[in-house]
């Protein structure tokens, strides 16, 4: 991912990546603290142990920008569910147990590369218009694949986070 913190984008960009940044502040705090029993518990969601859940989060990160500028420009990804499914158990097929020191510090700089790239973004980026499959064959703006599709992301992996090792609900997020 290109580094573009040093150009500042609009105060939409600040806001949606402030609305991730804290999300995954709260995503790294708590895989942080989770016991060894935690990290390798099984997701009430996914299935998938806990560690896996995070490591998936953090490996989505570079995947994410590349999306989000190839939306930017118009392009198209043609990627359904059923291949992000296929993706996804590939990806769990080959987690291993432990290694949370290492998790936690790929899901820390990949969320703040990839907030820094959102915060560069300026209005026309934001209102640029292309499609994903995922969200539909409507034609998407890239501010509503950050919303409808990063930002969910790592939303709906930690409340399952969350549930699985009994953590309360996180109050709704807020802009």
């Amino acid at each position: 991912m290109r580094d573009m913190t040093a150009q500042p984008g609009s105060q939409r960009a600040t806001e949606l990546a402030s609305k991730l940044e804290r999300l995954n502040d709260e995503l790294i705090a708590i895989a942080e603290h989770l016991s060894e029993a935690q990290w390798n518990a099984r997701s009430v969601e996914e299935g998938w142990p806990i560690g896996a859940v995070v490591e998936h989060v953090a490996n989505a990160f570079p995947s994410f920008a590349r999306t989000i500028a190839g939306i930017a420009g118009g392009e198209t990804f043609p990627v359904t569910w059923e291949m992000l499914a296929t993706a996804n158990a590939k990806q769990v097929a080959t987690y291993e147990d432990g290694h949370q020191d290492e998790t936690v510090a790929s899901l820390r700089q990949n969320s703040a590369e990839l907030v820094g790239y959102i915060k560069s973004l300026t209005d026309a980026q934001l209102d640029a218009i292309g499609h994903i499959h995922l969200l539909g064959h409507e034609p998407v703006t890239t501010a509503r694949v950050i919303e409808d599709l990063v930002i969910r992301h790592t939303d709906t992996h930690m409340a399952s986070i969350r549930e699985s090792i009994g953590l309360p609900a996180a109050p709704a997020a807020t802009a």
